[in-house]
């Protein structure tokens, strides 16, 4: 199994971007060419595009005009919690585009 950050419309909105490599699956396979490709998975947009990078930040510096900072750490537990359970449902469905690019190889059978 090969992960890698995935080559779409967005890239620029990596963080890291152009300092990250995107693939597509087409560069992806042509790195492994002996191998035998069984199946792709590529995800992320709702998590890499929008809550990952941008909403986290924002939720994390509305949570600063908290005076306490119990009531603070709570609000910040929670955002974190759903931003965690979006996260896991985004990573589940494969849109076939995405952020995120997973390959799934094995060695031919002889």
């Amino acid at each position: 199994m090969v992960s890698v950050p995935g080559d779409w419309v967005f890239n620029w909105l990596d963080p890291h971007y152009p300092e990250h490599r995107h693939y597509s699956r087409t560069q992806l396979r042509s790195v492994f060419p002996d191998l035998e490709f069984l199946t792709s998975h590529q995800t992320g947009w709702l998590w890499a595009t929008v809550w990952g990078t941008y909403v986290r930040f924002l939720c994390s510096r509305a949570t600063r005009i908290i005076p306490s900072p119990s009531a603070r750490g709570t609000a910040l537990r929670k955002v974190s919690q759903a931003i965690a359970r979006i996260a896991d449902i985004d990573c589940r469905l494969n849109y076939g585009f995405g952020s995120a690019l997973c390959l799934v190889l094995r060695k031919p059978r002889a």
